[in-house]
């Protein structure tokens, strides 16, 4: 019976092995000590204390200098216009006697002519009446008579003179007025040929 005894345990531990699973009791070898190994439970590591470390102050980013706001170039103002000049009406041009060609040179001497005209004005056109007769003369080779300057609208300008024996030059100036009073002078000139 002593020698049938380690096969006896070995086959139980086999069968013990088998039921209890590979992760159970490992096979007890044959001849092997039979006492339960304790394990020793490893030591529990202890944490070492940190010291606390001050945190850092945060950075602060450099302040940017506050920008001045563009200013904008002031804006011109766009040039006055010239006042538009009001039209100015042309200057008062002098009335003239007209038809001084109603006689033609040679006058004969010693003889009696009848200057006949008109008074016109360059604004007012042909003026008629004794307002706007000022006056007449006579120059040179020639004389005028006692009823010498008629003025009426009926035959308008009537000048009436005597040539002198020639020869010679007659001059008669005619001297008229417009609507606004401005006087104008007309000379009329004629050769007086000899008697």
């Amino acid at each position: 019976m002593k020698k049938t005894r380690p096969a006896l345990l070995l086959g139980i531990a086999l069968v013990c092995w088998t039921c209890i699973g590979k992760e159970g009791l490992e096979p007890i070898p044959t001849g092997a000590s039979t006492a339960t190994p304790t394990s020793t439970p490893a030591p529990i590591p202890t944490a070492t204390p940190v010291p606390p470390t001050a945190s850092p102050e945060p950075t602060r980013a450099p302040t940017a200098a506050p920008t001045a706001a563009p200013t904008s170039a002031p804006t011109a103002e766009p040039p006055t216009p010239a006042p538009t000049p009001k039209p100015t009406s042309p200057p008062n041009t002098p009335p003239y006697f007209s038809k001084c060609e109603n006689l033609s040179s040679p006058l004969s001497s010693s003889r009696e002519y009848d200057l006949i005209g008109n008074v016109m004005d360059a604004e007012d056109g042909f003026l008629c009446g004794a307002q706007y007769c000022v006056g007449a003369s006579v120059s040179g080779a020639c004389t005028a008579t006692s009823s010498a300057l008629n003025c009426t609208c009926l035959a308008g300008i009537d000048m009436f003179f005597r040539t002198l024996a020639g020869p010679g030059t007659c001059t008669v100036t005619i001297t008229v007025r417009d609507k606004q009073g401005l006087t104008g002078t007309t000379s009329c000139s004629y050769s007086v040929s000899a008697p």
